[in-house]
């Protein structure tokens, strides 16, 4: 099965840090581990001082996600993992009186690994916004599930998700 390190401090001591270290340690095992859940478990929820903590929270994804790529390409399975992020909201376009961004509709999703960079669907407008002031979608997660549904996974789409979930084309090889 392997042996899992007790210690690595090529990456960073967070939660998700750790998290993808055993992740790593798990992938490279003869288990057949597909997929694994990692939380990454910081307060994103930044209705006060967005702009002062922000930057500390995608430093931290930052730096975990090139430690666990880095262990991946030494272990030779660079070409085989895809990282897929999520978030349960977005935030709004305008700051609120706490100099922070309070809960809105449009998010953001991250696919890093074997895919073809670049950015997928339209950024949504900051000058068309909803009723509510805030953004506008322009793309739903089922888009996106079924992008990862059938261009990592091959499972058509219609079998994992409801009918119409259209995959975005270019995004794997």
């Amino acid at each position: 099965v392997g042996e899992f390190d007790e210690e690595d401090d090529t990456y960073p001591g967070s939660a998700l840090g750790q998290g993808l270290r055993l992740a790593a340690q798990l992938l490279a095992t003869d288990l057949g581990v597909r997929i694994v859940h990692v939380p990454m478990n910081e307060d994103f929820d930044t209705h006060d001082d967005h702009p002062g903590r922000h930057p500390y929270l995608l430093e931290s994804l930052d730096t975990s996600l090139e430690a666990f790529f880095t262990d991946l390409d030494n272990r030779g399975l660079a070409d085989r993992v895809l990282v897929m992020t999520t978030s349960e909201f977005g935030r709004t376009a305008r700051d609120n009186a706490s100099a922070g961004l309070d809960h809105g509709t449009a998010s953001v999703a991250l696919l890093a690994g074997p895919v073809n960079p670049g950015l997928y669907g339209e950024h949504p407008s900051l000058d068309t916004l909803d009723d509510n002031d805030d953004l506008i979608a322009t793309m739903g997660f089922d888009q996106y599930y079924a992008t990862v549904a059938e261009g990592w996974f091959g499972v058509p789409a219609g079998d994992v998700l409801a009918a119409g979930a259209t995959p975005l084309d270019g995004v794997f090889s």
